[in-house]
């Protein structure tokens, strides 16, 4: 059984593949060194809704009711709301 890829709206800060030129004993030396994905655009939206979370008191609260509500960990419910809306967000933005 094979898992669907998650659309995760590409990388939020893409680094690209990029050669440097240096000079070593006299000769000239090239160096490649490899672009990085970074992270996803999805994680980047799920940490910057955790962290308003987080800071709200209110929201956290009723976050901790929620969880306590489900019988799951705080941490847990955070995430799943925190990814719930970035995956709303990714959907808005491909409209």
């Amino acid at each position: 059984m094979s898992e669907q890829k998650r659309e995760d709206g590409g990388s939020a800060f893409p680094q690209p593949e990029t050669v440097v030129t240096s000079a070593h004993d006299m000769g000239l030396v090239l160096d490649r060194i490899d672009g990085s994905r970074g992270m996803s655009l999805r994680d980047y939206f799920a940490a910057k809704v955790m962290a308003s979370n987080i800071a709200n008191a209110d929201l956290y609260e009723a976050t901790i009711r929620a969880a306590a509500v489900q019988t799951i960990t705080v941490q847990r419910a955070l995430a799943l709301m925190a990814y719930d809306i970035a995956d709303a967000m990714l959907a808005e933005r491909a409209k």
